[in-house]
Protein backbone atom coordinates (compact mmCIF):
# COMPACT_ATOMS: atom_id res chain seq x y z
CA UNK A 1 0.00 0.00 0.00
CA UNK A 2 2.64 2.52 1.05
CA UNK A 3 4.76 1.58 -1.95
CA UNK A 4 1.84 2.36 -4.27
CA UNK A 5 1.36 5.76 -2.65
CA UNK A 6 5.06 6.64 -2.90
CA UNK A 7 5.16 5.59 -6.57
CA UNK A 8 2.07 7.69 -7.27
CA UNK A 9 3.59 10.72 -5.55
CA UNK A 10 6.78 10.31 -7.59
CA UNK A 11 4.72 10.11 -10.78
CA UNK A 12 2.81 13.21 -9.73
CA UNK A 13 6.07 15.11 -9.14
CA UNK A 14 7.34 14.10 -12.59
CA UNK A 15 4.04 15.17 -14.16
CA UNK A 16 4.06 18.53 -12.38
CA UNK A 17 7.59 19.20 -13.68
CA UNK A 18 6.42 18.48 -17.23
CA UNK A 19 3.32 20.63 -16.74
CA UNK A 20 5.25 23.61 -15.37
CA UNK A 21 7.53 23.30 -18.40
CA UNK A 22 4.46 23.50 -20.63
CA UNK A 23 3.22 26.68 -18.96
CA UNK A 24 1.61 28.15 -15.86
CA UNK A 25 -1.91 28.10 -17.33
CA UNK A 26 -1.73 24.36 -17.90
CA UNK A 27 -0.52 23.84 -14.34
CA UNK A 28 -3.43 25.85 -12.94
CA UNK A 29 -5.90 23.70 -14.89
CA UNK A 30 -4.22 20.37 -14.18
CA UNK A 31 -3.48 20.79 -10.48
CA UNK A 32 -7.03 20.58 -9.03
CA UNK A 33 -7.68 17.52 -11.18
CA UNK A 34 -4.47 15.86 -9.95
CA UNK A 35 -5.32 16.66 -6.33
CA UNK A 36 -8.81 15.21 -6.77
CA UNK A 37 -7.40 12.10 -8.43
CA UNK A 38 -4.80 11.64 -5.69
CA UNK A 39 -7.38 12.05 -2.92
CA UNK A 40 -9.66 9.47 -4.55
CA UNK A 41 -6.75 7.03 -4.95
CA UNK A 42 -5.76 7.55 -1.33
CA UNK A 43 -9.33 6.84 -0.20
CA UNK A 44 -9.40 3.65 -2.30
CA UNK A 45 -6.10 2.52 -0.80
CA UNK A 46 -7.35 3.22 2.73
CA UNK A 47 -10.55 1.24 2.06
CA UNK A 48 -8.53 -1.76 0.97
Amino acid sequence: MLLKISILSLVQKQNSKKVSGAGANAQITAEPFLLLLMSQLTILVLIQ
